[in-house]
């Protein structure tokens, strides 16, 4: 891959668990959509945010009424020290994805 080609995925992720994309050693990316299938209450039931594999940030929630709404425009710089995380909030399995670009 190289700088301004489009990165994204999509799986099927359990309720509970998350969806990490680590780009290489030396490649960045700019995360800009993160979303869910899973939309009972009207938005994604997700929560999006950065990792190193042992520590957890999360930036953007999206998990229904119960929790205030932070998702706006998404720009999550990630590299691969501190990498995409993406949490089912819903209670069953739902497809999770993302897309941005790489930046380096």
């Amino acid at each position: 891959m190289a700088k301004g080609d489009v990165v994204n995925g999509i799986s099927s992720i359990a309720s509970g668990a998350s969806l990490t994309f680590q780009p290489a050693s030396g490649v960045e990316c700019m995360i800009t959509m993160a979303g869910s299938a899973s939309m009972a209450t009207g938005t994604p039931e997700i929560r999006v945010g950065t990792t190193d594999g042992t520590l957890t940030s999360y930036c953007n929630v999206q998990a229904g009424s119960a929790v205030p709404s932070t998702f706006g425009q998404l720009r999550i710089f990630i590299n691969n020290s501190h990498y995409l995380t993406i949490k089912n909030e819903n209670a069953g399995t739902s497809a999770i994805g993302y897309s941005g670009i790489q930046i380096k």
